[in-house]
């Protein structure tokens, strides 16, 4: 009977603990700044960026990205897919695992709920995001020797982005002395907490773009746009050859030489073709002067947009890069050879550089000529000038 007694009343006391954070008293997400017997959160800073990506998406929010957080002090063991150990702090070495995120209004949000860090710990910790993110069944993998992770990509259509938070130093001064103390990690969050200073001093992620984008316009005087129409000519499509057409994103590097965190490596053997618009993909839309835009009363002259984007992978090395338009006259489709060259005008000395976008006019004379000129545009909106292309090309009738 004292046994019953003892179990009733130790379930009373469950229950009554449990209610305690219940729905009708959820429990303040702000307590941990207060009450050093509770976990720290890991939080955010804002993040930046104004991703150009082939869907909908136009800027940072509410798009869905990756986030690793890894243990980067000494004395673990070699990453894996599923975790790893720190055999000095005897916890885990991935704080958080390829966890899904979004981003709305820049604060980032884990899908799963709120992530903590270990409690009573001076492991230091690194915060890694990318875009688009993949998944252990798909694309993305850990090293053999377990120093890296990376994500291979199908290159052409999607944006890539990437950025580290990297564990940082923090100074105080406390009765006339300065102390520091390193971060990121539970006792770090809570001291600049403590001294003010915690919004400036979270992780904060900045995505930056890791492939070139290819705009591309079509452009004719009015004469031009009628001539073309009258003779049915149709520009239907572009292909870029001889390009990369896979690569991989190393998401998180933990190698002391040889480190390449962040960085794109392009496929060697992936060598081929990435099309515009081939094959009545319907993913994007014919461009023809059949349905014309407003004119430009200015210079007489239309132009419309030609498909979406191209995101290629950086090619700093190559002055250009060479690729067919495609035009269809009397049911029978011709290529004529163009070649897109980058004028480096933002003077790097390098060529088709990461995070640049070039935006590429197609000028169309009539059905019987065809050429293009090119502005260079950077995603902080650079101007551009003008590219030689091959004006001749291949009769069209």
């Amino acid at each position: 009977m004292k046994k019953t007694y003892l179990l009733i009343i130790a379930a009373a006391l469950a229950f009554a603990g449990c209610s305690k954070n219940g729905p009708d008293t959820p429990r303040d997400p702000n307590a941990w700044m207060y009450d050093e017997s509770l976990p720290v959160p890991v939080l955010m800073g804002d993040m930046g960026a104004e991703p150009m990506t082939r869907a909908v998406v136009e800027d940072i929010d509410n798009i869905t990205i990756g986030i690793y957080g890894l243990d980067v002090s000494d004395g673990q063991d070699a990453w894996t897919l599923t975790g790893a150990y720190n055999k000095s702090s005897k916890v885990n070495s991935i704080l958080i695992n390829n966890e899904s995120a979004t981003v709305t209004d820049g604060k980032v949000v884990f899908t799963k709920g709120t992530k903590y860090y270990p409690l009573n710990s001076s492991n230091k910790f690194n915060f890694y995001a990318y875009y688009p993110q993949g998944s252990t069944q798909t694309n993305v993998h850990c090293s053999d020797d377990g120093t890296y992770f990376y994500a291979d990509y199908t290159i052409g259509y999607d944006d890539i982005l990437w950025d580290e938070a990297e564990a940082t130093d923090f100074e105080y001064k406390k009765d006339e002395s300065t102390y520091r103390i390193s971060g990121y990690n539970a006792a770090y969050i809570r001291k600049i907490n403590e001294y003010g200073a915690l919004n400036e001093n979270l992780p904060k992620l900045e995505l930056q773009h890791k492939l070139t984008a290819l705009k591309f316009k079509l452009y004719a005087t009015k004469e031009a746009a009628e001539a073309l129409n009258t003779a049915g000519a149709v520009i239907t499509g572009l292909t870029i050859d001889d390009t990369y057409t896979k690569g991989s994103l190393i998401i998180a590097d933990k190698r002391t030489t040889g480190n390449q965190k962040g960085k794109f490596i392009t496929d060697e053997e992936s060598i081929g073709k990435i099309a515009l618009k081939e094959g009545g993909d319907p993913k994007f839309e014919i461009s023809d002067f059949s349905s014309l835009p407003d004119l430009d009363k200015d210079d007489n002259t239309y132009t419309i947009d030609f498909g979406d984007e191209l995101l290629l992978a950086p090619n700093p090395e190559s002055k250009s890069f060479k690729g067919r338009l495609h035009i269809k006259l009397s049911g029978i489709t011709q290529d004529l050879p163009i070649e897109l060259t980058d004028p480096d005008l933002n003077g790097s000395g390098q060529n088709f550089e990461a995070g640049m976008r070039y935006t590429y006019t197609i000028k169309v004379k009539g059905p019987e000529e065809i050429a293009a000129f090119a502005e260079l545009k950077e995603w902080s909106d650079i101007d551009g000038g003008f590219v030689d292309t091959d004006d001749e090309g291949e009769p069209i009738d």
